[in-house]
């Protein structure tokens, strides 16, 4: 028991994990942001603005808090040009510049955006609102960002493994984020398996023959005219989402069962139409669970196997063979 408990210490003080995961979150969820603010700018007003007045009564009754402040229902041009400050922060979010000032502005007008309408969120809104509260104090910018560039340019080297104590913020934050998963997955396959609608696969073909989310209706009718394609996909979710928590302590299974995950949500972004952003944020969530040396080992084998590149090191030891074999 001590000696778990030790190597928790260790791990949760020496360094900071994931650092490649929480820089891919940064960018797919400023993405599924984006999902979210452009093909709404024409309609902005009516969904969030001065014209979204038929909101509140309801609102009010069912004690939902507002938050108008920062997007304004009260003046037309100030909530448009909240909005388009908005899409700024996010680009930049994305670019990851400033990313310690920026997260915190992103949080706050998601948050404004979200109270001037309840009515229009869903799973991955609520998700992406309270793992973002989390992410204020993780590092986000370590990777494919501006501000790692311009470290690697003036020269800067952050030595993290001197300060314990923004490592362990830093990994409770991970903790956090994947606890938040987990939990969705278990409900998620629970309330699944006690009907029968996705044993024997009718849940998913439902939801495939919803009209309103038909983006190709085609490529639907393609899909649940297979019976053996539906019942093959509605129990490859159940054994994802019901075992996941088993496949992410399996270190072997862990890229596999986040890939099959990956492909669900890309299937569900895919077919189900206004669900990008819902599905972005779940795949981002997901990848938390891959640490930076699975993301190497990944690079190594697209580099080798797919790819046919092959590494520096591999290059430089047969150099070193071929100049021994001279000798």
């Amino acid at each position: 028991m001590t000696s778990l408990i030790d190597k928790f210490g260790n791990w949760l003080l020496e360094s900071k994990h994931s650092l490649i995961s929480f820089s891919l979150l940064r960018i797919i969820y400023g993405i599924g942001m984006l999902t979210v603010l452009l093909p709404s700018m024409e309609d902005r007003s009516i969904l969030w603005g001065p014209a979204s007045w038929w909101v509140d009564p309801e609102a009010k009754r069912r004690g939902y808090w507002t938050f108008d402040t920062i997007l304004t229902k009260s003046d037309e041009l100030l909530f448009s040009l909240g909005y388009m400050a908005f899409i700024a922060i996010v680009l930049i979010f994305i670019a990851g510049w400033k990313t310690k000032y920026i997260t915190p502005l992103f949080l706050l007008f998601l948050v404004a955006l979200q109270s001037n309408n309840p009515y229009l969120t869903n799973g991955g809104d609520t998700l992406t609102r309270i793992t973002l509260l989390f992410l204020v104090f993780a590092n986000l910018n370590e990777h494919f960002s501006v501000d790692s560039w311009l470290r690697r340019r003036k020269g800067k080297t952050v030595n993290r493994k001197n300060k314990p104590a923004w490592n362990a913020v830093h990994n409770i934050v991970l903790l956090l984020c994947m606890a938040q998963i987990v939990i969705v997955y278990v409900i998620s396959s629970y309330l699944k398996v006690i009907g029968d609608n996705w044993l024997d696969g009718t849940g998913f073909y439902y939801a495939l023959n919803l009209e309103s989310y038909q983006i190709y209706p085609g490529l639907n009718e393609l899909i649940w005219q297979s019976s053996l394609f539906i019942k093959i996909s509605s129990w490859m979710t159940l054994i994802a989402q019901g075992g996941f928590i088993i496949f992410i302590l399996w270190r072997k299974l862990r890229p596999w069962a986040v890939a099959v995950l990956f492909t669900m949500h890309m299937g569900i972004a895919l077919l189900l139409a206004g669900l990008w952003q819902f599905s972005l944020v779940m795949i981002a969530l997901d990848l938390l669970f891959i640490s930076n040396k699975e993301w190497a080992a990944i690079a190594g084998f697209v580099n080798r196997k797919i790819l046919r590149r092959r590494s520096i090191e591999d290059e430089l030891f047969e150099e070193k063979e071929l100049v021994a074999a001279g000798r």
